[in-house]
């Protein structure tokens, strides 16, 4: 029997890397193909290192490579930076060998803004209730701080953590964001491709 050929995940940093594998694990109709990633410290680190992992994930099975890398916003006048600009240079710098598929997948500012696509999952993060207050969700400045304001309790501690990112990609209805989610769609209309 053949062995199944593997997906390969490069992202930023470990909290992208469990929220991601558990997302298109879910998408993945079959158990038996595997999810494998790599994480770095920051946009700069997994640019740098992308070649190598490519390569990498390729040697260990992986015949589809999905890369996340955020759409940052500029330091100096806080506006994002260009999607297309950032799609272009991803792609001319990070390339595959020929016959492994590619995606490159931009959240808006962060993956952080894809919770927000779910009102289930902004309750469990506010320990309340929410009638979807977010509609367009990458289009909410800083995600990652809203979902920590949102979080606060009384004494004005965030009970959300970047380590509760894999646990709510295990909760958030995928239909729902990828309705909201334009990059969270290209993703998962990948995934369902390779599929």
């Amino acid at each position: 029997m053949a062995t199944k050929s593997s997906i390969g995940v490069i992202v930023e940093d470990q909290t992208d890397l469990g929220a991601i594998k558990s997302i298109i694990r879910r998408l993945l109709s079959d158990p038996a193909r595997k999810v494998l990633g790599k994480a770095s410290r920051g946009c700069s680190m997994m640019r740098r290192k992308a070649k190598a992992n490519v390569l990498l994930l390729v040697q260990r099975g992986c015949d589809a490579i999905i890369i996340v890398h955020d759409l940052d916003r500029n330091p100096q006048n806080q506006q994002l930076n260009d999607k297309d600009q950032l799609r272009h240079k991803l792609e001319s710098t990070i390339e595959v060998p020929d016959g492994i598929q590619r995606c490159i997948c931009i959240p808006v500012e962060e993956l952080e803004a894809w919770f927000l696509a779910d009102a289930s999952v902004v309750s469990k993060v506010s320990r309340g209730s929410c009638s979807h207050p977010y509609p367009s969700p990458e289009r909410v400045a800083k995600p990652k701080e809203l979902l920590f304001r949102l979080s606060r309790d009384s004494r004005g501690k965030a009970r959300y953590s970047t380590n509760d990112n894999e646990v709510l990609a295990k909760e958030l209805d995928l239909d729902i964001c990828a309705e909201r989610c334009p990059s969270f769609a290209e993703l998962r209309d990948f995934v369902l491709e390779c599929v």
